[in-house]
């Protein structure tokens, strides 16, 4: 488990790639992107700075001890710019996690199982977008043995027990979602297809097509939609 607040990356390891992770307090070097703070709001968080010379595609990867049977992994990830690109968090090289995109000016509280036996290392993955602003931040990290019982996650004790609640949302449970946030949770659109799923609200712009309202009849609902464009 990780709060980075001693300003090292604890017992975490940089692994391959064209550059490391680097621990920081307060906003980043370069404007448009990334934290202002850590989860907090007074410590430090660990993240991808994607200024020159970092060119797009280049890899940042860090890795945590060796983990042993299932776990409940919480954590908070920062994703805000105007290009970034994506993290990946992988055990035993499955993806676990993975969110692409500029996801706002905010940290966002995750809650995932890993169902993996016997000893591993989980892997997070930054990957620089097109230009500086990419940068990508993770904190308050911790690891339970055992299932997850879907909380919300909390910094360590040495933290406020709740985080600003201006910067952070309910945590993204895999694989679950009834799209009622406006956005896809953790589901990303493939690229080699046609077009987009999309997240929509009341009827379809069709006429005898499509739902009227999503399953509870107040929420979203993710729907196929397209348009022609020039």
């Amino acid at each position: 488990n990780c709060n980075f607040d001693n300003g090292d990356t604890c017992s975490y390891q940089n692994g391959a790639g064209q550059f490391n992770w680097a621990v920081n307090r307060g906003p980043t070097t370069s404007s448009g992107t990334g934290p202002s703070s850590d989860v907090s709001g007074r410590g430090f968080y660990l993240y991808i700075e994607t200024s020159s010379p970092r060119q797009f595609g280049d890899k940042a990867t860090i890795l945590t001890p060796y983990l042993n049977g299932p776990q409940c992994m919480k954590f908070y990830y920062h994703m805000y710019g105007g290009d970034i690109e994506v993290l990946n968090i992988y055990a035993n090289n499955q993806t676990i996690f993975s969110r692409a995109g500029n996801q706002g000016n905010r940290w966002v509280g995750v809650e995932t199982p890993i169902l993996q036996f016997g000893r591993y290392m989980v892997k997070f993955e930054g990957v620089r977008g097109r230009s500086f602003q990419g940068d990508i931040a993770i904190d308050a990290i911790s690891f339970t043995p055992g299932n997850c019982s879907f909380q919300t996650p909390t910094p360590s004790t040495s933290r406020p027990t709740n985080p600003p609640t201006a910067s952070t949302n309910p945590p993204t449970q895999a694989g679950r979602c009834n799209f009622d946030q406006g956005d896809l949770c953790s589901f990303t659109n493939g690229a080699n297809d046609d077009f987009d799923w999309t997240v929509h609200s009341g009827s379809t712009s069709s006429l005898n097509t499509g739902p009227s309202r999503d399953v509870s009849g107040n929420g979203n609902l993710p729907i196929v939609s397209y348009y022609l464009n020039y």
